[in-house]
């Protein structure tokens, strides 16, 4: 995703657009979306996705470690209170919806 239009969204709107419950609400500028605990820098928006063979959830304490402050999860999580922690039924789908709004913001802006 494009690193300048996601800091166009707030909290408020992230949560909007993912369709997300916000746990330890506070403002938070997101740089860039992450999917891998790997590569996760700081102020990225970390969305642990599961797999077969994987469960992203196991790594968010690595990813906060990493200077991540926002998460979205699909269970509860046990992450500081400085961490905005967006939770929704699916990980998977939020990303679709957050990817859809992003696209609506670019074409507002004549950008795509």
């Amino acid at each position: 995703m494009d690193k300048r239009i996601i800091r166009l969204f707030d909290v408020e709107a992230l949560a909007a657009a993912m369709e997300a419950d916000v746990i330890h609400h506070h403002a938070v500028t997101c740089h860039a979306v992450c999917t891998d605990s790997r590569k996760v820098q700081a102020n990225d928006l970390f969305l642990a996705l599961r797999g077969e063979r994987f469960d992203a959830h196991d790594f968010l304490p690595g990813v906060v470690e990493a200077g991540c402050r926002a998460v979205v999860v699909e269970r509860a999580v046990d992450l500081p209170d400085n961490v905005v922690v967006f939770r929704v039924d699916s990980v998977e789908k939020a990303f679709g919806r957050l990817a859809r709004a992003v696209i609506e913001t670019r074409r507002s802006m004549g950008n795509f």
